[in-house]
């Protein structure tokens, strides 16, 4: 799950930054007015929002979450803010947000309402599946497939390698292989870096579970599965190999 936030307090800054990386979600970034967090956030298509009320610029957090209704109506949004005055309030609450935390909290609090937006975002996502909604997702840790009528979960950890077929591109487990609507460059991006490369147009792998490299073919075996090398990927795949040797 990637999150973007709006805050121009240093301590409130510094104590998302520190709860967001312990839930073990990724923070895209934390910006301090409103013009730069709508920029980014068109930029990134985050999954969640973290908004402080009165911040640097023009707009403040509730003009954003206005914007952000029409830009990306789907978006969690939570307000974080020390004003508790009843009109700011209703104007947060016109915008339709998950939640509302009043400055100062704790970090129970904080972390604790995340992981329930989190929770209700994902009920949502599971309710318009049901009436067909068919999109693939990534949330935190795991990939969430859309399977028949049932949303498929697949953990990045487990994934030996990924292959693009025709209309789909299949994701490969020890136990089992799932097709997402998801391309494959889409796929990577949203990949830990370090664990996983593409070593050809069709194929991803995951460096973990590779169990033999054949240099001389340009050909590696992952899971049983001997996948090749292209010309194209090999520089980028030798240099991965060297830097984890």
């Amino acid at each position: 799950m990637k999150i973007l936030v709006l805050e121009d307090e240093v301590i409130f800054v510094n104590l998302n930054t520190l709860i967001i990386n312990k839930l073990g979600y990724e923070l895209i970034s934390i910006v301090d007015n409103g013009d730069e967090f709508l920029r980014i956030f068109k930029a990134t298509q985050p999954d969640l929002v973290l908004l402080d009320v009165r911040v640097n610029g023009d707009k403040d957090g509730i003009d954003v979450a206005e914007q952000l209704q029409s830009i990306s109506p789907d978006t969690p949004v939570i307000f974080i803010t020390s004003h508790t005055e009843q009109d700011i309030f209703q104007r947060a609450k016109q915008t339709n947000p998950y939640a509302y935390i009043t400055k100062p909290f704790t970090e129970g609090t904080l972390q604790r309402t995340i992981e329930l937006v989190v929770q209700q975002h994902l009920k949502t996502i599971e309710n318009k599946e049901a009436a067909g909604w068919i999109q693939d997702f990534v949330l935190k840790d795991s990939f969430f497939i859309k399977t028949g009528d049932k949303l498929e979960k697949i953990k990045i950890e487990d994934i030996l390698y990924i292959e693009a077929e025709s209309k789909y591109v299949v994701l490969f487990t020890a136990k089992k292989q799932v097709a997402s609507r998801m391309g494959l460059q889409e796929i990577l991006e949203k990949l830990p870096a370090s664990q996983f490369i593409q070593i050809h147009r069709k194929h991803i792998v995951n460096l973990q579970f590779v169990e033999n490299i054949n240099l001389k073919n340009l050909e590696i075996e992952v899971g049983g599965k001997k996948l090749a090398v292209s010309k194209r990927q090999k520089s980028n795949f030798v240099d991965r190999l060297n830097k984890l040797a």
